[in-house]
């Protein structure tokens, strides 16, 4: 990404919908693979 030039964002309008998409399914998938990690407790 480019420095910020006179406290502009860098990312565009078009491009900032692709990147929430990618930080949430990261989000998503980083979720489900420690969900599937953690074995049930046994008494």
């Amino acid at each position: 990404m480019k420095e910020r030039q006179g406290g502009a964002s860098s990312i565009s309008v078009l491009h900032a919908p692709y990147y929430m998409l990618k930080v949430t399914a990261a989000i998503l998938l980083a979720y489900a693979r420690s969900w599937h990690r953690i074995e049930p407790r046994t008494l």
